[in-house]
């Protein structure tokens, strides 16, 4: 977000990705048009692995792998050769941890007789497939590109595993035997149960583009719980909110702010307009300044109750929605602090910009009129 005209160098006032955050952690849950697009192409690797034949399966099977389905190398982007569409695919599961998890670890076969799931190529156990717990036998296979359900028989509803080898096993090939033995016998087959293609991010198994652009959203937070129901009251117009959130931010162009941007302003520029004593600064403007501090006061007076107010302008937060809260309801106490702040704003931008325009002596009336809108 940032302000300025065509001609002049913008001021950026907040991250992007802080906009895009959802309202629960303090943003404004503006649509992340490349987590979307994430999201979107995640589809295809749903899609590419669940087991159901279609033609554009066996185009990019008889294009990309040789007729034979492999498992989605990450590292892999292609060559010349590859299609730019295809390259944009595979590769985004290498491009973060995050990603990565959602895809590349995301997706899972749930076996059931294992007529679908490659038994040395997919992943069917845990993370790793039997082609990299087991390389050497790997190699000894007879059949690299069976299913599950080709690797043994049932025998009534016994299911036993039948591996065919090349030859004998020989030195670690006999470790990694083993290994896979212990693997197998762990795992037994469920007769009549269809394999199903699962989505581990999800309690239904299931895919959906929003709730992959949900998981990829960032876990902290930009603002606390309480401060995100402060700003999303519903009492208020949105231009007040959103005026509150870059309030709780600290990212409100106060002379402060602009110089920390680049801004240059004299000494006696910095100096607050209302007090004319401290420099102009959020916690200042908004708790300590000597004519905010009297319209918070009054106001709280208004409401029958007294209190030592902070020194910061979240302390005074604490005050409206939990203190004040408790008399006439935190919503209620929320859009009271909403509306106060915002003609502190008002009177401070009037004599800023406005030639002194002074409206103290109607700001009180001004609040208690717009507390109720």
């Amino acid at each position: 977000m940032d302000t300025g005209n065509e001609s002049q160098k913008k001021i950026s006032w907040v991250k992007w990705d802080y906009v895009c955050y959802s309202k629960e952690k303090g943003g404004l849950r503006v649509s992340d048009l490349r987590r979307k697009n994430w999201a979107l192409l995640g589809k295809w690797w749903y899609w590419f692995g669940d087991g159901v034949e279609s033609l554009w399966k066996w185009i990019v099977k008889e294009k990309y792998y040789g007729g034979k389905w492999e498992e989605v190398d990450i590292t892999a982007v292609g060559n010349w050769r590859t299609s730019k569409i295809w390259r944009d695919i595979i590769s985004i599961g290498g491009r973060s941890m995050r990603l990565r998890n959602m895809l590349v670890e995301g997706f899972k076969w749930d076996v059931g007789e294992g007529n679908q799931v490659g038994f040395w190529r997919e992943r069917w156990i845990g993370n790793k497939t039997l082609r990299d717990l087991c390389p050497r036998l790997f190699e000894l296979s007879t059949n690299k590109a069976c299913n599950i359900s080709d690797m043994g028989v049932w025998e009534g509803d016994k299911w036993c595993w039948k591996v065919e080898w090349r030859r004998a096993r020989i030195g670690r090939e006999k470790d990694e035997e083993e290994v896979l033995w212990e693997v197998l016998d762990s795992f037994p087959l469920k007769k009549g149960v269809e394999d199903c293609w699962r989505w581990i991010h999800d309690s239904d198994g299931s895919y959906g583009v929003k709730k992959a652009y949900d998981f990829l959203a960032p876990t902290k937070r930009v603002l606390e719980e309480q401060l995100c129901k402060l700003i999303w009251c519903k009492l208020v117009p949105s231009k007040v909110f959103f005026f509150g959130w870059r309030l709780c931010l600290d990212r409100l162009p106060t002379k402060w702010n602009i110089t920390k941007r680049g801004v240059h302003l004299q000494e006696e520029e910095l100096i607050c307009v209302l007090c004319n004593d401290m420099v102009e600064e959020a916690n200042h403007l908004f708790s300590m300044c000597k004519e905010a501090w009297i319209l918070w006061v009054e106001v709280l007076q208004w409401w029958g109750m007294v209190t030592i107010m902070p020194n910061n302008a979240l302390g005074v937060v604490d005050i409206f929605v939990n203190d004040l809260g408790r008399i006439i309801g935190k919503e209620m106490g929320a859009c009271i602090f909403l509306v106060v702040s915002w003609y502190l704003w008002y009177w401070r931008n009037g004599k800023v910009f406005n030639n002194g325009n002074n409206i103290r002596g109607r700001l009180m009336d001004m609040v208690q009129a717009k507390s109720f809108f």
